[in-house]
């Protein structure tokens, strides 16, 4: 199995929730969260954006009152045997209706034409759907279909993700207020749905990083996901404030020394090269290592640490490390290496895109504002001509 399950590692969800929302984490866990998937068989009726054409033949039956292929061909002035296929398609999915050669409207296609939407019905539709597992609360419809989520099930097995097991069944009631929510093509229910039936249930798992942070026990917990490198407000709505979550989060912590397993962590500095410096407890709980700029990629152990920890975070398990260098000039080297690799390695990157990095990492750096002239002059002058080539575009 891919071992990274969320194609962006954790320590750039500490970035974001550090310098983007502003809260300071203190631990990291990796899980997977349960779900209840619901397979569901319904008659349904989705709206549909309209094919021209058949906007045109609809409106012409209900408002012109055409009531031939002839007329609408005439009308229209279209080829009639478009037409013919036109119409045909339409009586195909219940909008056309024909008796004695008098082409009408059904029910169904007034409908259409009045909300301007081409509604289809299909009997005994099957498809899944997906509820939190422990509230039975529907996700929305941007975890269906996209690509991007990943729903395992209980036989799958992951080093560095640990499974959340819920105990909790799902709640059938949560299926009928569903079906009756006005809002439910939010959560991936079609607009009607009729005889709708429960025929399976089972539970997967959707992959999560979870940050705590500092703050109020009614917020200090944030979920990031496959569906963005943002924050997950829906999960961490729905998964962040559950017992079984936060206890993860707070379990470890007991075993270490302040948030720190230290002994690992003398370990794990030592194999890089770096047994001489060692972590410091800030004020506020949390942990800091200042390294000098030798630090960065130097020989020995492993290296170091790579110059782009500057700012960010070592994980070790969930423990935390703040990696600081007072060094002004590395880290101006950073946020250029850090900006350069951000714009070649896309095609297509806008000025908000790159202003929106830039502020982030300019806070993250403590190298005060820069804006976009500012910082294509600072290229120029390390030599990246390519960036600045590309900043020149904006």
């Amino acid at each position: 199995m891919n071992d990274r399950l969320i194609r962006y590692g954790e320590d750039r969800a500490l970035e974001h929730v550090a310098y983007v929302l502003g809260r300071t984490p203190t631990r990291i866990v990796r899980l997977l969260l349960p779900v209840h998937r619901v397979e569901v068989e319904a008659t349904v009726t989705e709206g549909r954006p309209y094919a021209l054409i058949d906007r045109f033949l609809e409106h012409g039956i209900a408002q012109g009152r055409l009531r031939s292929v002839a007329e609408l061909a005439d009308f229209l002035f279209l080829d009639p045997n478009l037409v013919d296929r036109a119409i045909r398609f339409l009586t195909a999915i219940g909008h056309v209706q024909e008796a004695g050669g008098v082409l009408s409207l059904t029910e169904l296609g007034y409908r259409s034409v009045r909300d301007d939407k081409r509604y289809e019905r299909v009997e005994r539709d099957r498809r899944a759907l997906y509820f939190d597992g422990f509230g039975s609360r529907p996700l929305s419809r941007q975890y269906y279909g996209s690509g991007r989520v990943t729903f395992l099930s209980l036989a799958d097995h992951h080093d560095r993700f640990a499974p959340v097991l819920s105990f909790e069944s799902f709640t059938p009631k949560a299926l009928t207020d569903l079906a009756r929510d006005p809002k439910r093509d939010h959560y991936n229910l079609p607009g009607r749905v009729d005889d709708l039936r429960m025929l399976h249930v089972e539970q997967v798992l959707l992959p999560a990083y979870i940050v705590r942070t500092l703050g109020p026990e009614r917020d200090r917990y944030v979920a990031y996901t496959q569906i963005g490198e943002e924050d997950d407000a829906e999960i961490t709505a729905l998964y962040g404030s559950t017992p079984e979550v936060a206890s993860l989060l707070e379990l470890g912590e007991n075993a270490s020394e302040g948030g720190l397993d230290l002994a690992y962590a003398r370990k794990w500095l030592a194999k890089r090269g770096l047994g001489e410096f060692e972590p410091k407890r800030r004020a506020d709980g949390t942990w800091q290592l200042v390294l000098p700029a030798t630090a960065f990629g130097r020989a020995g152990g492993e290296n170091g640490l790579s110059v782009f920890k500057v700012g960010s975070f070592i994980v070790l398990g969930s423990d935390l490390i703040h990696v600081w260098c007072p060094d002004e000039k590395l880290r101006t080297d950073v946020l250029l290496k850090r900006m350069d690799a951000f714009v070649s390695q896309r095609s297509r990157v806008g000025a908000s895109d790159v202003e929106a990095l830039l502020s982030r990492l300019t806070r993250q750096l403590q190298l005060g504002p820069i804006d976009l002239p500012g910082l294509r002059h600072m290229a120029a002058n390390a030599g990246l001509h390519g960036l600045a080539a590309q900043l020149s575009e904006f």
